[in-house]
Formats: C-alpha cells, sequence, structure tokens
C-alpha cells in the first residue's frame, strides 16, 4: 500500500480552503460559543454541555465530509478524470481519506481545547471532571469520528450515484436503531405478558444498541466518560473500532477496483438497498404485529400490515428506479412477516433465549434497593406512611431482600391489574455502579388485605436485619414519608 501524496494533499487544501474555513467557523460556534453561552445561562455540567456539541459536530461533519470528497466516484467525467491523474489509485483513496480526518478531526478537537480553556476562566466552573476524563473523552471522540468517516466512505464508494450515496448513508445511520427498537418493543411486551411483574425484562435486547448503533453508542460513551471520570466498556469502543478498520481496508479494496463505467448506474450491491429494506420492514412488522395483539384490534393490524406492505413498495421500487411486478416481491414480505411471527414465538418459547428472570444470578454481588409506594397513608412502625426504602449494597441484607422478593411472588399477592384506588407498587432495582448495568422490577398489590400481609412480611424482613449482627457487610435504610 502507498503512502500519500503529499503534492495532492496540498493541493485539496488549496481547493477546499474555503469549506475548511466555513468548518472552522461552524466549529467555533457550536462548541466553543455554544458553551459560553449556556455558562453564562446554566453554570452546571459544562463538561457535558462542551463534550455533547463537540460530538455532534463531529459526527455531522465526518458524516458529510467522505459523501463530498468521494462524490467524483458517482459521476463518470470526474472520475475518468480523477483516475487520469498521474497518481496512483492507491495514493489518491489513502490521500483523500487522511485529508477528510485533516478537516474534520482537527476542528474538533480545537474547539473542544477552546471551550474548556473559555469555561475554565469563567470562575473556574469547568473542571469538576479529572484532566484524565478530559483525554479519556477527546479520545472518545476521535475514535467514533473515525468510525463514522470508515462507514461513510465504504458505503460512498459502494454506491453508484449521487442519490443512492447520501440515501443509503442516512439509512444505515437510521436502520439500525429502528432494528433496535423493534426488537426491544417485541422483547418488553413477550416479557410482560409471561412474567409476574413490570420491568425491563428485556435488559439483554437493550445491550444490542452498543453494536447497532455507532452514533448512540459514541454520544453514550462519551456522556458517561465526561460524568464519571471512567469509560463504562471498552468492549463497545474496540467493537466499533474493529468495524473502522474493517470498513477502511474494504473501502479501499472497492476504490482500487472502481472503475467509471460503474458511476451513474443504480445501486446493484445486496448490502445497500436490498439489505436496508429487509431491516426497515422487518423492523415495522416486528413492532407493529406485538403492539397490534396486545393494545389494538385485528382491524388495525391488517391496516397497519397493509401500509408497512405498501412503505416496502415504494422502497423496492425507488432502489430498482422502475415501477413492476413479480412473485418475489411478495414473497420476501411474506417472509418478513413469518420470520416476525416466528422470532414472537421462539422468544416467548424460549423464556427469552433463557434471559428473562424475576430475580438476579446468583454471583451478584451490586446494588440492591427495594422501594414500596402506597397510592394512600398507611400505618407501619405507628407512622402514617405512603413510602419506605431499604437499601443495601452487599453482605447478607441483600441476600435477605431477595429471599424477601421470591416469598412475595410465591404468595400470590401481586395482581397484573393494578388500576385501583388502593394499592402498593413494590421495585426493585438492582444495578452495578461499574458498568452502569440496571434492572428493575415493579409489582403492585390491589387488596387492602394482601396490603397488610406484605407490611407484616416487611416488618418481619426489618427484624431479621436488625438482629443480624453483622454491621460491616451490609447496610439498610429505613425511610418515611408523609403526604
Amino acid at each position: 500500500m502507498k503512502m500519500m501524496n503529499i503534492n495532492y494533499f496540498q493541493y485539496l487544501i488549496k481547493q477546499h480552503k474555503r469549506l475548511l474555513i466555513f468548518i472552522n467557523v461552524i466549529g467555533i460556534i457550536m462548541i466553543p460559543f455554544f458553551t459560553l453561552m449556556y455558562a453564562f445561562n446554566t453554570p452546571h455540567d459544562l463538561n457535558v454541555f462542551s463534550s455533547i456539541m463537540a460530538m455532534i459536530f463531529g459526527f455531522i461533519i465526518s458524516f458529510l465530509a467522505p459523501i463530498y470528497l468521494f462524490s467524483f466516484l458517482q459521476k463518470k467525467k470526474s472520475t475518468n478524470l480523477y483516475f487520469s491523474l498521474p497518481i496512483k489509485k492507491e495514493s489518491l483513496f489513502i490521500t483523500t481519506s487522511l485529508f477528510s480526518l485533516f478537516a474534520t478531526i482537527i476542528p474538533v478537537v480545537i474547539d473542544f481545547t477552546i471551550a474548556i480553556v473559555l469555561t475554565n476562566n469563567i470562575g473556574n466552573r469547568f473542571f469538576d471532571t479529572s484532566f484524565g476524563s478530559l483525554i479519556l473523552t477527546v479520545f472518545q471522540i476521535i475514535i467514533y469520528m473515525l468510525v463514522t468517516q470508515g462507514l461513510t466512505t465504504c458505503i460512498t464508494i459502494f454506491c453508484q450515484n449521487t442519490f443512492d450515496s447520501f440515501v443509503v448513508n442516512v439509512a444505515y445511520v437510521l436502520a439500525p436503531c429502528l432494528l433496535f427498537l423493534g426488537l426491544l418493543i417485541n422483547a418488553s411486551i413477550c416479557a410482560e405478558s409471561i412474567m409476574i411483574g413490570q420491568g425491563n425484562y428485556a435488559s439483554i435486547i437493550e445491550n444490542l444498541i452498543y453494536y447497532l448503533s455507532f452514533p448512540y453508542t459514541g454520544f453514550y460513551q462519551v456522556f458517561y466518560t465526561i460524568q464519571n471520570n471512567d469509560i463504562i466498556s471498552l468492549i463497545p469502543t474496540l467493537y466499533w473500532f474493529i468495524i473502522m478498520v474493517i470498513s477502511y481496508v474494504l473501502s479501499y479494496r472497492l476504490f482500487i477496483k472502481r472503475r467509471a463505467e460503474m458511476s451513474e448506474n443504480h445501486t446493484q450491491s445486496l448490502f445497500m438497498y436490498p439489505l436496508l429494506i429487509v431491516i426497515v420492514t422487518f423492523s415495522l412488522i416486528l413492532t407493529v404485529f406485538n403492539l397490534s395483539n396486545n393494545d389494538f384490534s385485528d382491524t388495525f393490524l391488517i391496516m397497519t400490515l397493509a401500509f408497512i406492505f405498501v412503505v416496502y413498495l415504494i422502497m423496492y421500487y425507488v432502489s430498482v428506479r422502475k415501477v413492476y411486478f413479480n412473485w418475489k416481491i411478495p414473497a420476501v414480505f411474506i417472509l418478513l412477516l413469518a420470520g416476525s411471527l416466528g422470532f414472537t414465538q421462539i422468544y416467548q418459547s424460549t423464556q427469552g433465549f433463557g434471559t428473562l428472570s424475576e430475580y438476579p444470578s446468583e454471583e451478584y454481588d451490586g446494588k440492591l434497593i427495594l422501594v414500596t409506594n402506597f397510592s394512600k397513608n398507611v400505618k407501619f412502625e405507628n407512622s402514617e406512611i405512603n413510602y419506605m426504602t431499604l437499601d443495601s449494597r452487599n453482605g447478607n441484607t441483600r441476600q435477605l431482600i431477595i429471599q424477601f422478593q421470591k416469598e412475595i411472588l410465591k404468595s400470590g399477592m401481586i395482581s397484573k391489574d393494578f388500576y385501583s384506588d388502593e394499592y402498593a407498587c413494590i421495585s426493585l432495582f438492582y444495578s452495578k455502579e461499574k458498568n452502569n448495568d440496571s434492572v428493575n422490577r415493579h409489582y403492585y398489590i390491589v387488596d387492602q388485605e394482601n396490603i397488610n400481609k406484605y407490611l407484616k412480611m416487611y416488618e418481619n424482613l426489618l427484624k431479621t436485619i436488625k438482629s443480624n449482627k453483622d454491621y460491616t457487610c451490609h447496610h439498610y435504610e429505613y425511610q418515611q414519608g408523609n403526604e
């Protein structure tokens, strides 16, 4: 692989001088200026605000830059012109890619640094975050800008005209989020129909977003890092870094094989329109199918499926640029419909692929909070209360609360129908601070007799905790609240 061409790089700088000035001006407005305005109005969380603005600006320009700089591939004349330059294709690709990074990453890092310096001088209110955390934040901003550029470059070179280049790139940002929502809604509804209470039973599905959407992962990682002075997890970042490397390698190979006659044609690759149409259609069916079965009539289901089929046809005909009919078009839609139904049935029959549970695993050693809210004040230990909280971070108390949860569920007091004037809501929250994993469960008791039974069981739990002499291994907290 040849190195970059210095002369061509200098030419790109001169040729796009106005573009570079424009990017820097917009960057200064979006990051330092907006952060400064925010600081005068709301002098809190300036670090979070400036880092999020840097991510927004970085994502936008990293998305648009490759589409613009490699747009010459979408027309035959410009492709012939660039490929006739006294530069090898290898060097042309590397130099253009490096210029794209130069034009985007450097302004974001500089503007973010300016924002730090400016806000630090306003009453020294910025550095409530460690210097190491700021370095990690800059590192992650750069990583996810590289990911954005790598994927956008690859898709742009895959496409064969300007329209497809922009539409497919936008679709690849949105389609994974739509797939995630479809899976999450489907799994959540299925889980609540199987399990006793309510809560984020589909938390395993929730974690898929980190591996489906690079913009979401980038924003979340940066936000967590700047807030908690730590990286939430290196695995998603490493995953997207590998995706970025693969994207650039594939882009390089596609660029080398690119020919002028491939331009100004309909994009034929199965990884472009066909894959996107399948993802979007399956996601819509998955979402609507389960919502309809739970909240709406069969008529609504038929109407929404008909609407999705129309959307499916529009996407298909846009991709092929002509209107015609053959048996494959409805056949694919029927297969996607069957796939949605199959996924739902398998998820239910396998208890969420073995992931659904009311209780934490036996190895769980994180924080556990038991909260009880009452719709009306109740009498407990000679006091009128409307909520109680029991907080455990380790040791015997945690195990006692988990055992208490099991006894409550086995008692038969829990009701699925909680629409009542008199009820108690029992909530349990499991969380691990290091990786920010969080699980919640909510159960409802609607009968006064059962509420009294619960209070008696709760009182016995407190007595057991208080009689435990190993205070160094656990911590409990009991709160009373009056309306």
